[in-house]
């Protein structure tokens, strides 16, 4: 196989690998485009942060229009992309919720249920705790105390 003589160097430009990274070419099929190998091309990203930078930067535009457009897509009603964003984009999860209150004395009172319905429990045993500390007689706990 013949090789290239090693003082040549074939020009790559920064302008034109950007272009198709933003496009979402991937590093094969920019080589192609551009007319070398991926192993060449690989090599000058080693070496060339201009291009690193272009490729890095077009990955980025890519991935903001995505987004975009998923958002986008999911606010117009496309529940099952909603749901796929809020599961990725807000860590939010179908799996049951666990929620922990510390009940009398510090005991645990636990419920597991879906979010909303363990959001009402909670807020019911919060209210039930609340009218149970109103409730309550104050202890006297033998201190003198000015009311005035």
């Amino acid at each position: 196989m013949a090789r290239r003589p090693p003082n040549r160097t074939i020009a790559i430009n920064a302008e034109e690998v950007g272009r198709l990274a933003t496009l979402g070419f991937g590093l094969a099929n920019i080589a192609d485009v551009i007319g070398v190998s991926h192993d060449t091309l690989r090599r000058r990203l080693k070496r060339d942060p201009e291009l690193t930078e272009a490729i890095r930067a077009g990955g980025v535009a890519v991935k903001t229009r995505l987004r975009a457009a998923l958002i986008r897509k999911a606010l117009d009603g496309d529940a099952r992309l909603l749901m796929f964003l809020a599961k990725s984009e807000l860590g939010m999860s179908e799996a049951p919720q666990r929620i922990e209150l510390s009940g009398p004395n510090g005991t645990a009172i636990e419920t597991t249920s879906d979010g909303i319905s363990a959001l009402a429990q909670a807020n019911e045993l919060l209210e039930r705790l609340t009218e149970a500390a109103r409730n309550k007689p104050e202890a006297n706990d033998g201190g003198d105390h000015d009311v005035g």
